[in-house]
């Protein structure tokens, strides 16, 4: 159940993580006092337990960064390399990429499962 909503959803929470942890790259690299005065008591003493927020920020910001990033490009390098490969009109040319394509649909959305089934269909393919 995990797995599928994550090969489902993952490329999306990738891109919000990446949003979110650069937005707090800045935050702990610009030490952004504005903020310090805004915040609800709750997170203030939140702040006081955990220690300093924006060092928190200069720590986890680029790491999250680096992996989500790392996973959204990953996505997408394999959505382009996915949509080349099956971008074909010959049958032979499909069946000598079609190990490949069914292991980046395994890691891409289900949807691409199923154009593989309609490539499939269409180029009368019968594995």
């Amino acid at each position: 159940m995990a797995w599928n909503i994550w090969r489902n959803y993952g490329h999306l929470f990738s891109a919000l993580v990446v949003v979110l942890s650069a937005i707090m790259t800045f935050f702990g690299i610009s030490g952004f006092e504005q903020i310090k005065n805004v915040l609800p008591d709750q997170i203030k003493s939140m702040e006081n337990a955990i220690g300093n927020f924006y060092l928190w920020c200069v720590i986890l910001g680029p790491f999250l960064l680096l992996i989500f990033g790392w996973l959204l490009i990953d996505y997408h390098s394999k959505k382009k390399e996915f949509e080349k490969l099956i971008d074909t009109q010959s049958k032979a040319q499909f069946i000598k990429n079609l190990q490949r394509i069914e292991e980046l649909a395994f890691s891409l959305p289900e949807r691409y499962e199923k154009k593989i089934e309609k490539k499939k269909i269409e180029l009368k393919v019968k594995i």
